[in-house]
């Protein structure tokens, strides 16, 4: 091999390396030469230009008259990885079958007893826990493991981050009170934060049937556990049921109970109209998804990273138009 052919083959491509390093210098400069709104537009719209691309794609993969994603429920294809057994089952068929406790009779409480309890209520609003612990243990003194006083206890403890203590003695208080839909629906939020979804079911469903007659803040409480532990367990269709449900009794009571209960689901992620969305998206209702998502945009919850979800359920829906003009609002 000839001496000049050794040296100009590593000085090629060191001019090759050269060049490329200088061309990545160049796209480096002109990226820090674009306005910093002109790199968030980017970042945030720049996935729903590849969505674009996936879903013409597909739509051409699939051929002419063949759909994806849709958003008649009719056409629906539920989303990868979830249980079509238990995707469509209704509340009624999940196992095993909830029956309404026999009613027990509860003695009153004595005066004294209504007076702890009166007085830890008020403690407990000011966050002062521990104090009201003390008045609920002196009422059992009156009233020696009475249930209302050691419900009272146990949502206290629940409150003050106690856990266990809060399901001890909402498990004592069942024992006298088996018909309490508020223990059967502590016990099952319990079971919830703790990430334990499948054994929160059953307390979830039988506060919820215990409460219905009711139909007090208590029943929407429970609506809301029980649609939120159905979803996380794949029973997609009787979650949805219980959020349409808690939207009836909302729209029925009034916007002054919706306001007072509207500090459990007041984040953008625990919201009814995103909870609905994420299980219409489960369920192949890209569609519907993003209407609901719209509602939440229209109440006032206009995040970039909302109006981007709704663009690409849009897409998804092969709403075209629509979405050209979600992107643009």
């Amino acid at each position: 091999m000839r001496m000049s052919t050794i040296i100009s083959g590593p000085c090629r491509t060191a001019a090759r390396r050269g060049r490329r390093g200088a061309a990545g210098d160049s796209v480096r400069a002109a990226w820090r030469s674009i306005s910093g709104c002109a790199r968030l537009s980017l970042a945030l719209f720049l996935p729903l230009v590849l969505a674009v691309a996936a879903v013409w794609a597909g739509g051409c993969a699939s051929g002419p008259g063949q759909h994806g994603a849709v958003g008649a429920s009719g056409d629906a294809q539920l989303a990868e990885g979830e249980n079509a057994a238990r995707a469509f089952l209704p509340l009624a068929e999940i196992q095993p079958p909830i029956e309404r406790p026999a009613p027990v009779e509860v003695k009153p409480l004595s005066s004294r007893g209504e007076e702890q309890i009166q007085r830890a209520e008020a403690l407990a609003s000011e966050q002062r826990f521990t104090e009201a612990v003390i008045e609920l243990e002196r009422g059992l003194r009156y009233d020696p493991g009475h249930p209302r006083n050691l419900t009272a206890l146990a949502e206290l403890h629940f409150r003050a981050g106690s856990v266990e203590r809060a399901r001890s003695t909402a498990q004592s208080a069942l024992a006298g009170h088996p018909d309490d839909a508020r223990l059967h629906l502590l016990l099952g939020r319990i079971a919830a934060d703790g990430g334990q979804w499948e054994d929160a079911l059953v307390p979830l469903r039988t506060g919820v049937l215990l409460a219905e007659s009711a139909a007090d803040a208590t029943f929407a409480a429970g609506l809301y556990d029980l649609g939120v532990a159905l979803s996380h367990v794949g029973y997609l269709s009787a979650s949805l049921a219980r959020f349409d449900r808690l939207e009836d009794w909302l729209r029925e009571q009034g916007p002054q109970q919706e306001a007072e209960l509207a500090g459990r689901w007041a984040t953008t992620d625990a919201s009814l109209p995103v909870l609905r969305a994420n299980l219409l998206e489960r369920l192949g209702r890209p569609s519907d998804a993003a209407d609901q998502i719209a509602r939440r945009i229209d109440d006032g919850d206009a995040t970039p990273a909302l109006r981007v979800r709704r663009v690409h359920l849009l897409l998804g829906a092969r709403r075209w138009d629509d979405a050209e003009q979600a992107l643009h609002a």
